[in-house]
């Protein structure tokens, strides 16, 4: 699930050549869509001509994977066509569930928008018409991964989450100065968190509730298949961008207000002067949610370090941060086989504790079960999750 942002537009220097590259990059589009079609891709719906936001760097239309449109130049698509296909190709042996979201901000010499902007996103699942809502999706790089992945509610995070990188995102010189003066592992984390908290207040319009971050993709970011991975450490900052949100109020809320929200949270937290702070610098202001994913990645840093066999530099890392990632990696866990557990049955429900087990003792951790009751019987929570629509946020 991340996101790339690019540089302005470079002219065409050869006609001739531009056209025999735009045919090839056809013919690799269509390719892409025979491809998508033979493993079932779930895609957005959108349409021809996308759907035109208000993202915080220029207004920017968002396009599933392989469209083309009318009101976009053909140069301006095939340049994002290309990138997100040659760089990133899709095996189709190895496509079960995620996604992927390419930005291009264009701009005039003068610094202006010269046009709309282009997201192209993409996403593969299987089609929902074929499976249950409450059957468990298996989506995770690590092998026996405790977590449990609900099926509709994970197809709705990684969708969405991929549409909200193209509606906060960085362009450089515009809200961004040096990309690559930045800490990799900060600076991706930032944008993954935008997507996340993009994702998780859309949720709370249609349910007015932050549940899926809590139940589903916080204990993906810190325990799923993000369990050492230091460039998607978005759990503690987010924590502070959702207790400045009370999800009762963000029900009912449009895209568009969800945007908005998104972009002032995001301004609030990681700008000043509309630009995003490098932490690095000398006499940044570092803001607290800033200051709690750098803490995250410093703690994870050395866990990992840890768990690894490798030389630990204890002056480096708090110690008091590295217990506290172990105790909320443990809790964490707890709540997520809490608020799903009904969805398996007896035979996956041992599998899944007896999973959760052997990853508390790897990470060094206790795996604590909190009272499932009847696992097959949903609570009254549970209930209101099972009935929420979860609808796209395209249309």
């Amino acid at each position: 699930m991340q996101s790339d942002s690019v540089a302005p537009r470079k002219k065409i220097g050869s006609v001739k050549k531009f056209l025999l590259g735009a045919i090839l990059v056809s013919f690799g589009a269509v390719d892409y869509v025979h491809m998508s079609r033979s493993t079932q891709g779930h895609f957005l719906d959108i349409n021809q001509d996308g759907v035109l936001m208000q993202a915080n760097v220029t207004p920017i239309r968002i396009f599933n994977a392989g469209e083309l449109s009318t009101h976009i130049s053909l140069a301006t698509q095939f340049e994002v066509l290309e990138e997100i296909w040659d760089n990133n190709p899709l095996d189709p042996s190895k496509a079960t569930l995620g996604g992927k979201s390419t930005n291009k901000h264009f701009f005039s010499l003068g610094g202006q928008p010269e046009e709309p902007g282009v997201c192209i996103v993409r996403t593969f699942a299987s089609p929902y018409a074929k499976i249950s809502s409450d059957q468990v999706y298996e989506f995770t790089n690590e092998a026996k991964s405790p977590v449990i992945f609900p099926q509709r509610e994970t197809f709705f995070s990684v969708k969405t989450h991929e549409i909200y990188h193209c509606i906060y995102n960085y362009a450089e010189g515009h809200n961004i100065e040096d990309p690559d003066g930045f800490s990799k592992q900060y600076i991706s984390s930032v944008m993954e968190t935008a997507a996340d908290l993009g994702m998780t207040l859309q949720y709370a319009s249609q349910t007015g509730s932050f549940d899926i971050w809590y139940d589903l993709v916080r204990p993906e970011r810190l325990i799923g298949s993000q369990s050492s991975h230091l460039d998607h450490r978005t759990a503690w900052a987010m924590d502070v961008l959702l207790a400045d949100v009370n999800p009762t109020t963000v029900f009912g809320s449009s895209r568009e207000q969800v945007s908005e929200l998104l972009i002032e949270l995001m301004a609030k937290h990681f700008e000043h002067q509309g630009m995003i702070i490098n932490p690095d610098l000398p006499g940044a202001p570092v803001k607290p949610a800033m200051r709690a994913m750098i803490d995250e990645l410093g703690a994870a840093s050395a866990l990992g370090s840890s768990v690894e066999g490798k030389h630990v530099d204890r002056s480096q890392v708090n110690p008091g941060l590295i217990n506290r990632l172990k105790l909320d990696m443990s809790i964490t866990l707890a709540r997520n086989h809490q608020a799903h557990m009904f969805h398996l049955n007896e035979d996956q429900s041992r599998d899944y504790s007896q999973r959760a087990g052997d990853y508390a003792r790897k990470w060094g951790f206790e795996y604590k079960t909190l009272s499932f009751r009847d696992s097959h019987q949903p609570n009254r929570g549970q209930r209101l999750r099972q009935s929420n629509a979860l609808d796209d946020l395209a249309p």
